[in-house]
């Protein structure tokens, strides 16, 4: 039997640097991810344009 990891990551209450620097990490391993996001941060247009990485809807996306 085949184990997988999935790597989730979201952007409610992560300082912009954090984000930076886990979007550099996950990148510099080549490896897939899901950013789950909830605002327009700085480093959206770098996730985006990554094809390893998908983007999800923060389930307390509008809950503030």
């Amino acid at each position: 039997m085949e184990k997988e990891i999935f790597l989730t990551f979201d952007n409610d209450w992560a300082h912009n640097d954090i984000i930076k620097d886990t979007v550099n990490l996950v990148e510099e391993f080549n490896v897939c991810a899901t950013f789950f996001v909830t605002d327009n941060i700085p480093q959206l247009e770098r996730i985006k344009a990554n094809s390893n990485f998908t983007l999800g809807i923060h389930p307390n996306f509008g809950h503030y």
